[in-house]
Order: C-alpha cells, then sequence, then structure tokens
C-alpha cells in the first residue's frame, strides 16, 4: 500500500512491488493475477481503513463540532505522515492520477471515494438523532454537510501532498467545521 501510495500506480513498478512485499514475480501473480489486481486489493483495503476509522470517530460520544474536528484532525494525521511515509490521500491521488489508466482503475477508486462519503453521511445522521436520509430539508442538509466534509478532507489530502505544512491544515480545520455547521441553517 505505501508503495503505491508514494509513486502512484504507474511508478510502483513489479520489480519495486515485489521486492517491497518480499516475494518474487511469479508469487505476486500466483496471489493477485497482475498489478491492476493488486492495486485494486489495496484501494479496498485502503477504504476499509478509512472507513473503521470514521465510524470510530462518530461513535464517540462527543458534540457534532468536536466530531468534525476529531474527522478532520484524523484525516490530517493520516495525510501528514513523516516524511518517508506517504503524504495526502491514497484515493485522492488516484483519482487524479491512477483512474486515467483504466476504466477499472477509475471505477473502483470512485466507488470506494463514494462509499467513505456514505460513511460520513452515516455518521452525520446518527449525530443529527437518526435525521432522515430519504427526502425533504433534513436530508437536503445532511447531503450538503456530508459533500462539505468529504470537500473539505479531499481538500486537506491535495494540501498535503503539495507540502502544506500539518500546522497550517490544523490551523484551517475549525473553519472548515464552522462550514459544515452553517449547512444545518441553510
Amino acid at each position: 500500500m505505501a508503495l503505491f501510495w508514494q509513486r502512484g500506480y504507474a511508478d510502483a513498478s513489479i520489480q519495486a512491488l515485489t521486492e517491497t512485499m518480499g516475494i518474487n514475480r511469479p508469487s505476486l501473480y500466483a496471489a493477485f493475477g497482475d498489478k491492476e489486481a493488486l492495486f485494486l486489493k489495496v484501494i479496498e483495503a485502503y477504504r476499509l481503513q478509512v472507513e473503521t476509522g470514521i465510524a470510530e470517530r462518530f461513535a464517540q460520544d462527543l458534540s457534532l463540532t468536536q466530531t468534525l474536528q476529531g474527522l478532520f484532525e484524523d484525516a490530517i494525521a493520516l495525510y501528514t505522515q513523516p516524511v518517508d511515509s506517504p503524504r495526502g490521500c491514497l484515493l485522492a491521488s488516484a483519482a487524479t492520477a491512477e483512474a486515467a489508466q483504466s476504466a477499472t482503475l477509475r471505477d473502483a477508486v470512485g466507488h470506494a471515494l463514494l462509499s467513505i462519503e456514505a460513511q460520513i453521511r452515516q455518521g452525520l445522521a446518527a449525530k443529527l438523532s437518526g435525521a432522515p436520509s430519504g427526502c425533504g430539508e433534513s436530508a437536503r442538509r445532511l447531503d450538503s454537510m456530508t459533500l462539505l466534509a468529504a470537500s473539505f478532507c479531499y481538500a486537506l489530502s491535495v494540501r498535503a501532498r503539495l507540502g502544506v505544512h500539518e500546522a497550517r491544515l490544523r490551523a484551517d480545520a475549525p473553519q472548515m467545521v464552522r462550514s459544515v455547521l452553517a449547512a444545518l441553517s441553510e
């Protein structure tokens, strides 16, 4: 995962992948089929990891403001790992770079991003006392809040990938929280 995250799909060679995994080429092909199939498994593993973190964040007995602040802080911590680790979000990076490689990758990344957004929406709905997710004004507000929260996470990822310092990202998080909360009164 880290190799794909650091180098991207195109620049993660089979040689580098096998060395990182401590296996030979035939073993990689036997286990995964090909590089694309391995990357699809990485996308799925990353999606599950992120969704688990989001679910845990929203399950805490905190206010919505504290939960959103924590959601953005979790994202910042993930996106600004030490220098020798990948920066930004694997999926957000893949969405812009790797998705052009194939329709299969584009669909997998798109599905993963939508699934993560659904997890955010579910968490927001629970925090808002189970606001209906079907139709009506409360559903529209919930959709707006979800879109804003997910978009801010993508923006944090891109900025982290570009080298924006963690302290700067953390300083911006409270305004992001206020913006998401403002969607409640729209």
